[in-house]
């Protein structure tokens, strides 16, 4: 993604404001936004963030990444979310299981642009505060295969769906104008997303000895995502992307013990690489964290395991951290 996802071209919104200003009705002015932003395919890069906070392997995470352009702010990302996954083993004695994973998140993109017409049209600056908001839900599962003791594969199948809101402020002398032309088009519009994708997960675990173990994922997706509820057709859109994820583990026990249970200390370091789509122009990202993870299978009866952890992520042009909580089942 780049800076279309929260600035419009100064071309659209030039030709639209000329138009308008020659006394062309809103209504056929709205009609030429509503056809560039479906040309420049503007609502499409929603889905990375609907993405982002629908988090399996990494955590969710707040990002600022340099969009280099002094009329624009650098764009900050919020992502919170909580995923769970578990095998079951219907068939007892079987290497193979049913693998069982699902994530709800909540996302945030903000930017302010100091004049939306980058000082092409005088006497209608207009800056925007921009917010897209995005509330999700991801589930998927598929047949597990273990390898041997410490090696298991497995191909699944997810389906989603998020709520996606758009929502701006505008300022200046052309504020009213700008409002006009764009509220529901390009600003301030709510849409509902359906996804579904497929994905490989391998996972491997090797034991250390006296209470230490590694742990790598190795993760690939393929997803679509695409607007099934719309304020507006400007919204409409179906997206693809892929996404190659590596993480690393390694847990030991940290000495100390609650309700006579070990607590164990998690190192982490993580890698994802957009193979097909960008995060507004990031391409890869890597974490590096810790955490602590307790059994809590004798205090909940639900056989599950809670990890907290944090860290930081570095790329090109983007800086962030993570907190997140996990539960295995």
């Amino acid at each position: 993604m780049n800076k279309i996802t929260v600035v419009i071209s100064v071309v659209i919104f030039l030709s639209a404001l000329t138009e308008l200003a020659d006394g062309q009705i809103l209504s056929d002015v709205r009609d030429q936004v509503r056809e560039s932003l479906q040309n420049a395919h503007y609502a499409e890069n929603s889905a990375t963030l609907i993405a982002i906070s629908e988090e399996l392997e990494l955590s969710g995470a707040s990002y600022e990444i340099d969009d280099g352009d002094e009329n624009l702010s650098n764009t900050k990302l919020k992502a919170l979310s909580l995923p769970f996954r578990t095998t079951l083993f219907p068939w007892k004695e079987s290497e193979v299981g049913i693998y069982v994973e699902g994530v709800v998140g909540y996302g945030k993109a903000s930017q302010n642009v100091s004049d939306i017409y980058a000082g092409a049209a005088p006497g209608f600056e207009t800056s925007v505060d921009g917010d897209w908001t995005t509330y999700g839900g991801l589930i998927g599962f598929g047949p597990e295969f273990t390898v041997h003791d410490e090696f298991r594969i497995a191909p699944i199948v997810n389906a989603g769906i998020a709520y996606i809101e758009s929502d701006a402020e505008y300022a200046g002398p052309g504020a009213e104008t700008s409002a006009a032309m764009f509220d529901g088009l390009a600003f301030n519009w709510d849409a509902w997303t359906a996804s579904g994708g497929l994905a490989l997960r391998l996972d491997w675990t090797h034991s250390l000895g006296k209470g230490y173990s590694v742990e790598i994922v190795s993760r690939y997706d393929l997803r679509w995502t695409q607007t099934i509820e719309h304020d507006d057709p400007a919204q409409e859109f179906t997206s693809r992307y892929q996404l190659f994820t590596l993480r690393s583990d390694i847990v030991g026990p940290t000495g100390l013990a609650i309700l006579e249970r070990t607590l164990y200390w998690r190192i982490l370091a993580g890698y994802r690489a957009f193979m097909e789509g960008d995060l507004y122009g990031a391409n890869h990202i890597v974490l590096l964290g810790s955490g602590l993870e307790y059994d809590i299978n004798e205090i909940l009866p639900i056989g599950s395991v809670l990890t907290v952890k944090g860290g930081v992520l570095i790329g090109a042009d983007i800086t962030g951290y993570t907190v997140g909580i996990g539960m295995t089942f």
